[in-house]
């Protein structure tokens, strides 16, 4: 059978694996970019002169794609085990560090009395990390001593341990049928969230996650779908979260992998690969791709692995209406990644640094953040990248004007859009597993799912194994098991809040440290008494790499004494 596969993302990638290793199919590849991969995307970089001193070296870098881990991505591990790709232990910390724009007086009404654009940008430079925290542990918690006499401060950490149990119970209530329905906004209100937990905890981090404005993050996000998400990547736990691997090297040595087996001309990139039309034939039921360059190329069947605008695009007018309604609830949103070395766009307390840091400018503690998202990854955590030998390599998503890395520290800058979920794209994603396969046409992508590798390369897989490959393992479900209702934990959070809402702010402030960490106490201590598969593959992680060490360290000390053997024979 002869199969056509439209953009080579993670989910065409991992159907044209499928299809071309492990089925008798014909394949074809269409790429409309000059490079494959999608948000896979490894480059190459440089440390500026005498940053990373004598020993400077440059590096791999992921730009786009970076981190998974052994739960949640069941499929794309199995592939890479599979094929043998080396993997590095990484890290997901979180970090938010808020700068607070200067406030004009109201009375203030001539324009020739406001701060000039460069005086501004002095201002908001010298004002850099007025608020800072990061989820890296108890002293980045509080890097900045006021917090700790800052009862709003105390009162998102509360609110974060609350919401870990409450999204847990409005998961079960979604489990045994119960609607969960509006926004995440809404089911806030309904709880009594405070603003420090929604603009300095679950804003920036749902912002984030998914590189949506903050705005939007709020206003369109479902609730069930942002709370299942959380508690499958082990977001709604303090304790016991997964281990986070990397790919050593850069995630294109995956990519690489893939093309080595295709043959040459079974990969169209450019003009050549750039689809403007696909057509079926109700006759014979063929498909009919045409191309920018102007080729045509008949396929049996066709598998749409770019986003749903894409594929609307290109199938405009030639299909039904009902599927055409359906990609059309999907949107996506622009996003700018930079490659660069510049530490102003960090933390200004290097204590707070983390894997992940959002960057926030508001016009005070209680405002919302610019509808934008500003978030730097510290590549030399995230992959192991010592500073000593490449300097500051970071990532930075959507810069803003204002805070620009220097020119001289940029090393690239590279688009990717990610889809926007509403609870209509929600909706479609239903509609759309209805349609798989109807008149020959699949679709893929993360956007069908939650908007990640592993949502991205399932989708190519199952895709693939419809089509009738063999892969070496089948598609996995990453949803977890939601654990039982917990009477002990219940009672003691509603006891607490309770209470907290009645006291004095004073009363509020000395007591909330005790309260906090009896509750976790209680959760570790409940947690001890669980023997589930996750916990046996941690204490496997850590064994393993206790072995791993040793037998490092035996092979180093063998091959020094057999060296000195062979030497001492020689003289």
């Amino acid at each position: 059978m002869r199969v056509g596969i439209v953009g080579s993302g993670v989910s065409g990638l991992s159907a044209a694996w499928a299809l071309n290793e492990h089925s008798q199919h014909q394949v074809t590849l269409f790429e409309a970019g000059e490079k494959v991969g999608g948000h896979t995307n490894t480059v190459w970089f440089e440390p500026p002169v005498g940053q990373a001193g004598d020993k400077q070296q440059g590096c791999w870098v992921d730009t786009g794609f970076i981190v998974f881990n052994e739960v949640t991505y069941p499929n794309f591990l199995r592939f890479l085990k599979h094929l043998d790709i080396a993997i590095l232990q990484s890290d997901m910390s979180f970090s938010v560090s808020r700068s607070f724009a200067p406030s004009l007086p109201f009375f203030r009404t001539n324009k020739s009395d406001e701060p000039s654009k460069s005086q501004q940008q002095q201002q908001q430079q010298s004002q850099r990390g007025a608020f800072e925290w990061s989820g890296s542990g108890p002293a980045a918690l509080f890097c900045q001593l006021e917090n700790l006499l800052d009862p709003s401060h105390w009162r998102m950490v509360w609110d974060i341990i609350r919401f870990n149990h409450q999204s847990l119970d409005s998961l079960r209530d979604a489990r045994n049928g119960k609607a969960v329905n509006g926004n995440i906004g809404s089911w806030l209100d309904q709880r009594g969230y405070g603003d420090a937990f929604r603009n300095n905890y679950l804003i920036p981090m749902t912002a984030c996650i998914w590189s949506t404005p903050p705005g939007l993050a709020f206003s369109a996000f479902p609730a069930l779908t942002l709370l299942r998400f959380m508690h499958n990547h082990h977001l709604l736990q303090i304790l016991d979260r997964p281990v986070w691997l990397t790919i050593k090297g850069g995630s294109k040595n995956y990519v690489d992998r893939i093309l080595a087996k295709l043959p040459d001309a079974a990969l169209k990139v450019g003009e050549e690969g750039t689809v403007v039309s696909a057509k079926r034939d109700e006759g014979t039921g063929e498909w009919v791709i045409k191309t920018r360059s102007g080729g045509e190329h008949v396929f049996d069947r066709v598998v749409f692995a770019c986003h749903a605008d894409q594929a609307r695009a290109i199938l405009q007018g030639t299909t039904s209406k009902a599927l055409e309604s359906t990609l059309a609830r999907f949107h996506f949103n622009k996003n700018v990644a930079v490659l660069h070395s510049d530490e102003k766009l960090m933390p200004v307390r290097k204590s707070a640094w983390s894997a992940w840091n959002f960057l926030a400018v508001s016009k005070d503690k209680k405002s919302l953040d610019e509808d934008r998202v500003t978030l730097t990854y510290w590549m030399n955590l995230l992959q192991s990248l010592p500073e000593e030998k490449h300097g500051h390599v970071l990532v930075t998503l959507n810069p803003s004007p204002d805070s620009q890395p220097a020119p001289q520290k940029i090393k690239g800058s590279y688009s990717y859009e990610h889809p926007l979920y509403t609870e209509q794209s929600v909706a479609a994603q239903a509609q759309l597993r209805e349609m798989q396969g109807v008149g020959g046409a699949y679709f893929a992508g993360a956007w069908t799912n939650y908007g990640f590798h592993e949502d991205g390369f399932s989708s190519g897989l199952r895709a693939a194994i419809a089509l009738g490959a063999k892969t070496p393992f089948e598609a996995s479900p990453a949803e977890r098991e939601i654990p039982p209702f917990n009477l002990l934990i219940y009672t003691l959070l509603n006891l607490i809040e309770k209470s907290r809402a009645i006291s004095a702010p004073l009363f509020a402030l000395l007591l909330a440290p005790a309260i906090i960490m009896l509750t976790l106490a209680i959760e570790h201590l409940v947690g001890l008494t669980k023997v589930n598969e996750e916990r046996v593959k941690r204490f496997a992680n850590v064994n393993r790499n206790v072995r791993m060490f040793w037998e490092g360290e035996l092979q180093s000390k063998w091959g020094f004494l057999r060296g000195a053997n062979e030497r001492k024979k020689a003289r």
